[in-house]
């Protein structure tokens, strides 16, 4: 299984939390049971 993911945490007010969106995805995913390499970040 693969996991696309659309946003990374941007919010276009100049806080940018993609570190922080990105390991929680990860994290996530994790839990699910999937590796790292089964998650494709798009933007």
């Amino acid at each position: 299984m693969k996991v696309i993911v659309m946003t990374d945490g941007n919010t276009g007010d100049g806080i940018d939390i993609t570190v922080e969106r990105h390991n929680e995805s990860v994290n996530a995913m994790k839990v699910l049971g999937l590796n790292q390499d089964d998650i494709l970040f798009l933007g």
